[in-house]
């Protein structure tokens, strides 16, 4: 998970415990719609000023909204390296040797 879908994850979390709908959130960050759209889907990435905007339109600190990103990267992290583990391999034995 990259910083940008994990701040989009966060934000709709948020957004929706707020009972706020995109276009509320829109209008009380003064911002457009479709662009808090893009924020959320992680297809862009907020400015600062737009991070403080947006957190006081949800009434959180910006750095609220930040430590849940880095809890998010932080278990999808976790999550990746215990994927990757490596497995024990068997040794391959040829067929026609075992004879």
């Amino acid at each position: 998970m990259e910083a940008a879908e994990a701040f989009g994850a966060v934000l709709r979390a948020r957004r929706l415990e707020a009972n706020l709908t995109q276009e509320q959130l829109a209008f009380e960050a003064e911002i457009q719609r479709v662009h808090v759209s893009k924020l959320e889907l992680g297809q862009a990435q907020p400015t600062l000023t737009m991070l403080l905007t947006l957190a006081k339109a949800l009434d959180c600190a910006a750095s609220d909204l930040i430590a849940e990103v880095e809890q998010r990267l932080a278990s999808a992290h976790t999550k990746k390296k215990s994927d990757l583990k490596p497995t024990r391999l068997r040794a391959r034995t040829d067929p026609k040797r075992s004879k």
